[in-house]
């Protein structure tokens, strides 16, 4: 399974191992691949079109990675061929080798895109009100987040790899002027639940984050709010934003909300259509970039920062947790 999503990008280095005869065994996915990205760059037609333009992959071998040969891994043998019998689940193209999409049809009926989106929204809408908010958090201060330093202590670091879902754990002594290192900002996390759990909080490196605070409920895959910032005041900013609008993206800078983004169902989805979602998702990365050389998707590179089932360290609602050990462990390092 080859996956090219937002924030996790494997495509470049696993497309070479495609050939002729494993094609039947391959097949290309997404993971997080949010609707800025399917906007401008499509969805799996984009990774089709890069196997082809950039890694030479035979036009037949791409397409059959891309159809059938997911299809027969998942027994979905109404799916994957034209063929008598078959689910009439088509897509004609005007290029094959630039995939470019003339038609869609589903089980034989054309499906328009604009109306689809429309139809989805307008029942999105409809639906949303008896969920609520699902933000069950208080607003917060920044006492919240305040940590205590000894100079000569060593701390433990989540040490972010842009484009990737892994972290290393490393660590760094704090002295008097600050950490021995000048790319330490601060991360927390808040139980969204009603659990009344104090933040977790812990130290991020790697991020990329030189001012400014982003903080999101889209988080993996408890969806508390998390949090990274460089001060404690501006952390709390972005918080409160989020749990005012009922969970969603936000991005703090100079101490202000640059951008917001709300996602009202369960903190994790909204009621827009594809293409605003895709204007706004826009505005919130502009905004997001003014604070420093962030990975390409920053809020998704957040929302795995906290599932503590991939290496190295994460954070969690209780706290920093050591995924080859698969336990918790403290802030500051005493072995």
């Amino acid at each position: 399974m080859i996956r090219e999503g937002s924030a996790a990008r494997n495509l470049n280095a696993l497309a070479p191992l495609i050939n002729e005869f494993n094609s039947p065994q391959c097949m290309l996915c997404t993971d997080d691949r949010n609707p800025w990205e399917i906007a401008h760059e499509g969805h799996i037609d984009a990774l089709i079109r890069r196997l082809i333009e950039q890694h030479n992959v035979p036009l037949h071998v791409a397409y059959r990675v891309a159809s059938w040969s997911t299809a027969r891994h998942f027994g979905l043998n109404h799916l994957g061929l034209l063929a008598p019998g078959k689910q009439a689940d088509i897509v004609l193209l005007s290029d094959a080798r630039k995939v470019t999409v003339q038609q869609v049809l589903v089980k034989g009926e054309p499906i328009d895109a604009q109306t689809l989106q429309a139809e989805e929204s307008a029942r999105l809408a409809q639906s949303a009100p008896p969920y609520g908010n699902t933000i069950a958090r208080q607003p917060v201060s920044a006492s919240d987040f305040a940590l205590q330093f000894t100079p000569g202590k060593r701390y433990r670091v989540i040490d972010v790899i842009h484009n990737e879902l892994i972290t290393h754990s490393h660590s760094s002594v704090y002295s008097e002027n600050g950490f021995d290192r000048d790319d330490v900002s601060f991360i927390a996390v808040l139980e969204r639940y009603g659990q009344r759990l104090a933040p977790a909080c812990g130290l991020l490196g790697g991020f990329g984050l030189n001012e400014g605070a982003l903080a999101a409920t889209v988080s993996h895959d408890s969806h508390n709010i998390v949090v990274i910032g460089r001060s404690a005041e501006e952390m709390a900013l972005a918080v409160n934003q989020v749990i005012q609008d009922g969970g969603g993206l936000c991005v703090v800078r100079n101490g202000q909300v640059q951008s917001h983004l709300p996602l009202p169902i369960a903190g994790l989805m909204s009621t827009d259509t594809a293409q605003s979602l895709a204007e706004q998702i826009d505005a919130l990365k502009a905004a997001a970039r003014e604070c420093g050389p962030l990975p390409d998707e920053p809020f998704i590179q957040m929302a795995f920062l906290s599932l503590p089932v991939i290496p190295a360290l994460k954070l969690t609602s209780q706290g920093l947790f050591d995924g080859e050990k698969f336990a918790f462990t403290t802030l500051e390092v005493t072995e």
